[in-house]
């Protein structure tokens, strides 16, 4: 019975991969014997995955993109209201508003607090004045957390500690890196090389994941080559600081540089299908196409970046780039996609090097460790 065992709540945004990458972690916690409860953006993509999978939701009433200060703090009452309410022996947050906003409503309860910095967004990535200011401001927050509230933080690579944390000394909080939040590779590789030359990116279709370098790249590519075919895979994120129109992506489809396909249910087999992943992202935290393109011995070509370089050993399991640089890219793309060779040999230790080092059975025992379980 449920009513015996010690309540872990986790607290997500409303986004659908962000609870998709929490699953791993849920179902080692369900299988230690804790209650498991998610509190998610009401009516949310995050809501009905967890749903779908069997994980109670309580619905919180909060947006990623809401700026209204007083709407912000009434976000954190009821938060409050929902932690009081629940008693729950251990809070886990992933990305920043339910870091922040939980961080500050788990001072008004006795319980643990495990914060996963999965990222640090757009605010951390674009250059421009309004972006440096929230930096700013969103720097000195966490500092504020980090010292006068006691938790836990896992980051996923060394790089965004050393950007949050530094050297600066904070005696409330505990601290730890690790890589990503596993995956549960396939017991067989895909087989054989696609014999489709497909040249494929996995992700949310936003500007931050490289997808003006994905088109200059092709561009050039089908300038010399017209049957390589460049693939998205993934949804339009109007709530992304960096998102792109559903109109440009249908222009760029007009004009053949890409196939887009949107949001989909067989995600498998686009990777299966596919001789090539791209990633030229401008900053990750760990990203997990990279870990499942790995999986399916597939090569990738990534920019050269933090989270992206945590995951791919350059000319052993895939190839690292320079941001921004489609030249780069296409040139890459031309060398390698006729190499069967190389695309298997150089798949197999992709593979052997995700299955070894990102497994879910090694990862979240490190998170859970971390945490103090």
């Amino acid at each position: 019975m449920t009513r015996n065992k010690k309540l872990v709540l986790i607290v997500l945004n409303g986004h659908e991969f962000t609870a998709k990458h929490r699953l791993p972690l849920i179902k080692h916690l369900m299988n230690l014997e804790y209650q498991v409860k998610c509190v998610v953006p009401e009516r949310s993509n995050a809501g009905n995955l967890l749903v779908d999978n069997n994980i109670e939701i309580i619905s919180w009433n909060i947006s990623r993109s809401g700026k209204n200060i007083f709407s912000e703090v009434k976000n954190i009452f009821s938060l409050i209201k929902i932690y009081k309410s629940q008693n729950p022996f251990l809070v886990i947050h992933a990305t920043i508003k339910p870091v922040i906003y939980g961080t500050v409503a788990s001072k008004f309860i006795s319980c643990k607090v495990g914060n996963l910095i999965t990222g640090l967004g757009s605010v951390f990535i674009q250059e421009n004045f309004k972006n440096k200011l929230i930096r700013f401001i969103v720097t000195k927050v966490y500092h504020f957390l980090f010292r006068f509230f006691n938790q836990t933080i896992i980051f996923q690579n060394e790089s965004d500690r050393q950007l949050l944390v530094g050297k600066k000394k904070f005696n409330r909080i505990k601290y730890a890196v690790v890589p990503g939040s596993g995956i549960d590779c396939p017991s067989k590789s895909s087989g054989e090389l696609s014999k489709k030359l497909n040249v494929t990116f996995i992700g949310r279709v936003i500007y931050e994941k490289g997808i003006q370098t994905i088109i200059n790249a092709s561009k050039k590519v089908k300038k010399i080559r017209n049957d390589i075919e460049f693939n998205l895979i993934g949804p339009i994120d109007t709530e992304n600081p960096s998102s792109i129109s559903k109109g440009q992506v249908k222009l760029w489809e007009e004009k053949g540089l890409i196939n887009w396909y949107g949001k989909v249910d067989n995600i498998d087999d686009y990777y299966i299908n596919s001789r090539i992943i791209v990633l030229p992202s401008l900053r990750e935290g760990l990203p997990k196409v990279l870990l499942e393109a790995g999986c399916f011995s597939r090569v990738v070509i990534a920019t050269d970046v933090p989270g992206c370089r945590d995951v791919v050993r350059n000319n052993e399991t895939g190839f690292l780039i320079k941001c921004d640089d489609a030249s780069a890219l296409s040139n890459k793309i031309l060398k390698i996609i006729d190499d069967e060779r190389l695309l298997n040999s150089m798949g197999a230790e992709a593979r052997k090097h995700i299955v070894n080092t990102f497994s879910s059975d090694i990862i979240i025992p490190q998170i859970s460790k971390a945490i103090g379980l």
